[in-house]
């Protein structure tokens, strides 16, 4: 055993323990029994007192405590879990797959669910369960029922790798009897060893005895998490000194839990203080620049002396924007630190304003504006909120007149619209806000004046925070939004014969990108004839920042034994061992959040997850560690989108104003969110991209303070990358924001034309405002813009253009998820529609702050859902499939490889079928699989294919190669290639947010029995996003496919890996995670499009890959694009033509 204390003599044991270890040896034979061989018996402590009368509540109480925290439950749990363990085992075999559930059943299952909102939660409808979770016993594949145990116990064993999740054909083996007595004895070892432990602390038997009998479980009482955050009084915790980093370390390294899960820690930066620079306050002549009431109110605020203490990259921004000298450039500002970023453009806008007060220039009406854009509005409010008390130190502003300042978002109340357009000089608003609300208005009149062109007119300075955040499309479309806006101002001046307009200055800050300048210039719609100013060097203060890589640790095989692989430096990707199961990354963070806490009360933590539902896994995981905590439930709260606004302000405000202990959140507060001082960040394996993983680092730590980053990694072939390699996370090479190279796509550039011309008329010199590309510009205005000659401009046929299309291709219609419980009746998410199918349906479990609820009801025609509180252990997994179909040609042309190998173009039909679901429990077991019946989810997209050559699939057949794996290599391959011709850099996140393909189930791919959905050999990408009209994406890639394939066979064939890995076939985008991936079979099929010698390709090494599972059936069909329909407007291109966009 890794790591096991020395027992004490045990006839020293107190009498508590004596007593206690003979009940406790009953508890875990009877247990272990059941657990591997029954389903229909629940270890409540009912069952285990028949054992032995004497069993008391707290002995079990003493039994959780005495194991480290996770390993042992015990508590309440509620009807609907017990009714679910009476099902019989959910049967798997590769030959029927699962067997599942009709979906009527389910009215059997919850019959005495559909009354609970009628009568109080008591004790009559929870169950107090005992249960040891440091081993999985039952898992998918567990091959016969309980009845056929015996007979199958008499059957000769197969021969198996000792491990009880999995053999190499996937299958479950049930335990034989020396297997149970191992984990017996293992587990009466650990009883000794931990009471051992506890006598040598000398901790008092009595207070022991208190905490336990303190922790014995009390039915639950519901009440709603946000409620309870509002009720919530401020603790002392902050007064407490805060412990180092190696503290903190050590801290986790000490815990009972601990089996060196630490694979490495790193250093992300050393500690480095602060470097200033003066800032000269008055001009040459001796006029005054800085106004004195601001320097006062900047001292008052935060001590800063503005002429000696703002540190070098502060100055050096503020010359640029302020000084007449340097000519008012636009300035991009990328430091290591978010520290002081937000002073450069406060403090400009904020002495032109009083300097317009003292010299009331600005009383009766406005003088100069600003636009303060942020992607979010959680950012928005955060920097509003900084600001407005910044301003509580201007005594002008009391006296003469008021600086306004405003949200203008969705949220903004009809009724303050009014106010915030006519009198407010500062808006804090989003991209979307701009171009579906304020440049379409921005000549109407409202009663005697057009107010938001007033706004516009005197508009100075435009702050676009968290730049990296606008790539993709969504960047393509800001860009455009920020063009419009430049061309209504340049007419507005052009008009102005008062003479009180401003020319407008950009500035933007940003902590991690990629080529700033270019991307800056980009988003902000500036011509290259505009000079910008990049400010790089930064002088704030740091704090020593350590990485710590965590892989979660093993569990038991079937000999009681946690094995420990061994981790050595490679390119190599180690795909998930089946030999060695290990911990889910969900409890392994909650252990680790909890231990911190529980050690040191007084930091801060936050753990980023990639999606909504690990966010409310784990907050759920987390719930159920603190019950036995001080840490109360207010202190912890998870944030993401789909909370209704009262929440997540409610959030916010405690966010902001340091009252949480942690958050786990989405990637919605990875931005430049001041959180009050946080210690901890954790991330739930990798975020996808770089950038968005050292953004996600950045949150801890500011102000200098030293801090620690955790990366636990998943059981995923990218994670497992960089638990080899995690030396790559330190490295700030980041990716390309791909926005420059699709700003000329076809379909953005007429969606803002539209929009554009609803605005003012356009006309064929307006060219400069929307693109570079002259032809394409005046081929859109004739082709899908009307002549107006009167005025000889072009309109728009479009109605409401702006409302037309989203700039972030966010679904509007939305389902609302209303508690029901205890009549509350009260709406606590909203769920795009697109989403529902995946989460919203009868039966289902919703999680909402970590909280389960039952889906009562499910309304699609009245758009709402209705859920119920429950108290279960277990979670519902939607299973599904897409198929990805090209439906309709309309270019083709030829690769030049001289075989004559086509490549297709044209529309996508995606097929997304939700056919049923699974019950999960915590240890990722799955407990029922139900059918549903859901109609299919059809979508549309342009994008490409590429049909594979018979003779590649029948030379990967024959080099024992799984077909369907070399298909997924190539087409990850491909991806990962891709950036290198839409915007000049490899590393984009492109193959994430832009471009999608097929993925390969690994449930599929590996089934011994032949399936009914096979798919054509074909490499086929589609964009995501844009609807039926695409977003340019796929068109460019076909475009420069001949170079994107040489590119690519380049990048696979001179990786030093030997089976796939992140820099080449593998991608963190992977929708089944990597699994069915095989590198010799993609170097085959790009070589065989590209024309390389057969002979070459003969020399891929042979299969099969010794991780993969052995290849049963072909799930693979010839190629062939003979089925799909011709467009009537097919084109066919020569092979050395350029695609001209449509």
């Amino acid at each position: 055993m890794d790591r096991h204390l020395e027992s004490s003599t045990q006839d020293q044991w107190p009498e508590l323990f004596k007593v206690l270890y003979g009940k406790f040896k009953q508890i875990n034979t009877h247990l272990t029994f059941l657990s591997s061989h029954s389903r229909t018996t629940i270890p409540t402590f009912e069952v285990i007192s028949k054992l032995n009368k004497d069993i008391s509540q707290l002995d079990l109480s003493v039994i959780k405590n005495i194991f480290p925290r996770g390993d042992v439950f015990y508590d309440y749990v509620d009807e609907n879990q017990v009714r679910l363990g009476l099902i019989e085992k959910v049967e798997f075999s590769w030959e029927k797959g699962y067997k599942q559930k009709e979906a009527s059943s389910i009215d059997e299952v919850y019959e005495d669910v559909e009354n609970q909102n009628k009568r109080k939660q008591s004790e009559d409808n929870q169950l107090l369960v005992f249960e040891f979770r440091d081993v999985k016993m039952n898992s998918i594949g567990k091959k016969i029922s309980n009845k056929g145990w015996q007979k199958y116990s008499k059957q000769k064993q197969k021969q198996t790798n000792d491990f009880f999740l999995e053999n190499k054909d996937m299958n479950m083996d049930l335990l034989t009897t020396s297997q149970i007595v191992n984990i017996l004895n293992s587990r009466n070892r650990k009883f000794e060893n931990y009471v051992g432990e506890f006598l040598k602390s000398n901790k008092p038997l009595k207070d022991f005895e208190d905490e336990c009998r303190n922790s014995i479980p009390k039915p639950p009482e519901f009440e709603d998490p946000i409620d309870q955050l509002k009720k919530r009084r401020d603790t002392k915790d902050d007064y407490m000194e805060k412990p180092t980093v190696d503290k903190m370390i050590d801290t986790l390294k000490t815990s009972d839990n601990y089996r060196n899960q630490i694979v490495s820690t790193h250093i992300l930066n050393e500690a480095l203080p602060a470097r200033t620079a003066e800032l000269v306050l008055d001009a040459d002549d001796g006029t005054q620049i800085i106004h004195p009431e601001l320097e006062e109110a900047l001292f008052q605020y935060k001590g800063i002396d503005i002429s000696h203490d703002l540190y070098i990259h502060q100055v050096e921004a503020l010359k640029h924007i302020m000084y007449d000298a340097y000519n008012g450039k636009h300035v991009i500002i990328t430091t290591l630190t978010s520290l002081g970023k937000s002073l450069i453009y406060q403090i400009p806008i904020i002495n032109d304003l009083l300097w317009d007060i003292t010299n009331e220039a600005n009383i009766k009406k406005r003088s100069t504006t600003a636009f303060f854009i942020f992607p979010t509005k959680a950012l928005a409010q955060d920097q509003k909120r900084h600001l407005e008390t910044f301003l509580e130190y201007i005594p002008s502003l009391t006296q003469k007149r008021k600086i306004l300042i405003d949200l203008y978002d969705g949220d903004t109340p009809y009724e303050t619209r009014k106010r915030v357009r006519r009198y407010s000089d500062i808006i804090f608003t989003n991209p979307d806000t701009i171009h579906a609300s304020i440049l379409p208005n921005f000549d109407k009149m409202y009663g005697e004046q057009r107010d938001w062109e007033d706004f516009l007119l005197k508009l100075k300075y435009v702050v676009v925070d968290e730049l990296h955040v606008y790539k993709g499309t969504f960047g393509v479309n800001v860009s455009y939004v920020m063009s419009r806006m430049q061309r209504i101002k340049y007419h507005l001046l052009v008009n102005d014969t008062a003479g009180c307009g401003h020319n407008i200055q950009f500035i933007s800050c940003s902590a991690t990108i990629l080529n700033p300048t270019n991307h800056f210039r980009t988003i902000c719609g500036l011509s290259d004839l505009k000079e910008i100013v990049h400010v790089k060097d930064d002088g704030s203060p740091m704090g020593m920042k350590k990485l710590v890589v965590w892989q979660p640790s093993a569990l038991m095989n079937k000999r009681g034994e946690e094995i420990q692989s061994q981790i050595k430096s490679s390119n190599e990707v180690i795909k998930p061992q089946p030999m060695v199961p290990r911990e889910h990354i969900i409890p392994t963070l909650a252990k680790i959040l909890v231990r911190l806490l529980s050690e040191h009360p007084n930091i801060k933590c936050i753990i980023f997850c990639p999606i909504r539902q690990v966010c409310e896994m784990l907050m759920k995981e987390v719930r159920q560690l603190i019950r036995d905590t001080e840490i109360s439930n207010e202190d912890i709260m998870s944030y993401r989108g789909g909370y209704s606004a009262g929440d997540r302000r409610v959030i916010e405000r405690n966010m902001f104003e340091g009252k949480l202990k942690a958050i786990i959140a989405t990637n919605a507060l990875e931005l430049g969110i001041d959180l009050s001082g946080l210690d901890v960040v954790m991330t739930v394996g990798f975020p996808m991209l770089k950038l968005n993983l050292h953004q996600q680092f950045g949150r801890a730590g500011r102000s200098g303070m030293s801090s620690l980053a955790i990366f636990v990694a998943g059981n995923t072939p990218v994670d497992e990358y960089y638990i080899k390699n995690s030396q790559e996370l330190t490295e700030k090479n980041y990716e390309d924001p791909c926005v420059e190279g699709i700003r000329q796509n076809a379909m953005a550039l007429e969606n803002h034309l539209h929009c554009g011309a609803k605005e003012i008329g356009i006309k064929l010199q307006d060219v400069s405002w929307f693109c570079n590309d002259e032809t394409l510009f005046q081929q859109t205005l004739t082709e899908k813009l009307q002549y107006d000659s009167v005025n000889e401009t072009y309109i728009s046929r479009v109605e409401t253009p702006h409302l037309s299309f989203s700039i972030r291709v966010i679904e509007d219609e939305k389902f609302a998820v209303i508690d029901i419980t205890n009549q509350r009746n009260f709406i606590i998410e909203e769920i795009e529609a697109l989403r529902t199918s995946f989460t919203l349906y009868e039966g289902a479990i919703f999680l909402h702050q970590g909280l389960t609820y039952l889906v009562k009801e499910f309304n699609y025609e009245s758009k709402y859902a209705k859920v119920v509180r429950v108290k279960v252990d277990w979670t519902t997994s939607q299973r599904d499939f897409t198929d990805v179909n090209p439906i309709e040609i309309e270019l083709i042309k030829c690769l030049q490889n001289g075989k004559d190998v086509p490549i297709f173009f044209g529309r996508f039909e995606i097929i997304i079928i939700v056919f049923g679901y699974f019950k999960i429990n915590r240890r990722g077991e799955i407990l029922e699989a139900i059918e549903v019946k859901n109609p299919p989810i059809k979508l549309y997209s342009k994008g490409l294919w590429i049909d594979i050559p018979q003779w590649a699939i029948d030379l990967i057949k024959h080099k024992n190669l799984n077909s369907a794996g070399a298909i997924h290599a190539a087409q990850h391959a491909i991806m990962n290639v891709l950036p290198v011709y839409i915007s000049g850099s490899v590393g984009s996140d492109l193959g994430d947010v832009e471009l999608s393909t097929e993925c390969k189930a690994p449930e599929k791919e590996f089934a011994s029995r032949l399936s009914n959905r096979r798919r054509p050999a074909r490499l086929v990408f589609y964009d995501l996003k844009g609807g039926h009209l695409g977003t340019g994406i796929s068109l460019k890639t076909f475009e420069y496919i001949d170079q994107i394939l040489r590119a690519t066979y380049d990048l696979i064939t001179t990786c030093d890996c030997e089976w796939g890995c992140p820099k080449c076939v593998c991608g963190s985008f992977c929708k089944e995670l990597s699994q069915v991936i095989l590198k010799p079979g993609s170097i085959i099929i790009i070589g065989v499009l590209l024309g390389i010698d057969q002979s070459t390709l003969q020399q891929v090494q042979d299969g099969p890959e010794l991780n993969m599972p052995p290849i049963v059936t072909d799930t693979i069909l010839g190629s062939g694009s003979s089925g799909i329909k011709m467009s009537k407007d097919v084109q066919v291109i020569e092979p050395m033509s350029q695609i001209s966009q449509k």
